[in-house]
This record gives structure tokens, sequence and C-alpha cells, in this order.
């Protein structure tokens, strides 16, 4: 029992000795000759043991329909586990109309890519299109109108992966 409870204060530690301090937020952000405005950030948490997962932040453009979601990992995420979560805040949103979205939601998990930690991902819609960046490389473009629908659906949908997650990204709250 001793050596549980030691297990489970060294990973917690662990966790925000390491994590903690990673997240930076500008106020701004340049991306495909584009300006965004933080609008806001949080961070996401995975179980009891509040391991955590990644940095997210919303930026949104303030000309046009062009809004961002920019993640940071906290940890190394295998592309199955990524999936897993795209089903999970999918499903919520979506719900009776998840299935006549299966080919949407393969193509997403088709171009989600394993991270390392400090990895970057970024979810870009601009206007008509959307572009998945991987530490400033695009890996996926689409013109797909249902697609576009899901890319922020998860972090800023009507039912989030998190409340408080959305309201920070929204900036009604702030950590």
């Amino acid at each position: 029992m001793k050596k549980i409870i030691f297990l489970f204060l060294l990973l917690n530690s662990i966790s925000f000795f390491v994590s903690k301090a990673e997240a930076t937020f500008t106020k701004t952000i340049s991306i495909l000759n584009k300006e965004y405005k933080l609008v806001g950030h949080s961070l996401l948490e995975y179980s009891f043991f509040k391991l955590d997962v990644y940095w997210i932040s919303y930026y949104k453009s303030s000309t046009n329909n062009r809004s961002l979601l920019k993640i940071i990992y906290a940890r190394d995420i295998e592309k199955d586990i990524s999936n897993q979560g795209w089903d999970e805040g999918l499903k919520n949103n979506l719900k009776d109309k998840f299935s006549s979205y299966r080919k949407e939601i393969t193509w997403l998990k088709s171009k989600t890519p394993n991270v390392k930690e400090k990895d970057v991902l970024v979810l870009l819609k601009e206007e008509s299109n959307g572009f998945i960046i991987h530490n400033g490389n695009i890996i996926a473009k689409t013109n797909d109108k249902r697609v576009l629908e899901l890319f922020h659906l998860p972090w800023i949908g009507p039912i989030p992966i998190d409340e408080e997650l959305k309201s920070n990204l929204l900036g009604k709250k702030q950590n």
C-alpha cells in the first residue's frame, strides 16, 4: 500500500513540475500569413491523478471567419488514444448524427498524428478550408464543410469534453 501511495505522489509531482511551466500563450499568433488573437486557453488533465495531457488555446481572426485551436502536448500521446478522444468528443456532440459523419470522422482520425511531449498541433479553420498543422508542417488540408463542422466541436461544441476548459477557451474564465 505504501508503494502505491508513493507512486501516486511521485507521478502527480512529476506531472506538476514537468508541465506547468511549459505553456506560454502569446496574445497574437501568425499562421499562413494571417494573424489571430488569443481568446482563451486552458489545460486538459486526465484521471483523478490530474495528469497533464495538453495545453490548448483558442485564437480567432478579427476580420473573417477564421479560428484555430493550438494544442501543446505535455506528454507523448499515441494516435489511437487521440482517436478515442475524437470519438468520445464527437459522439457527445453529434449524438444521433454521429453515424452519418462516419466518413468525415474517419478522415480526421486518419490525419491525427502520434505526438511527443512539446509537440504542437494546430487545427485551423480558415473560411472554407481546414488545416491540420503538426510542429509547423501542414499534414492535412480539407475543404469539406462537414469535416470543418467537426474541427473544434469536442472542445467548444455544445457538449465539450470539459465545461471549464470550454469556458476558459472562450475567454469567460482563465486559469
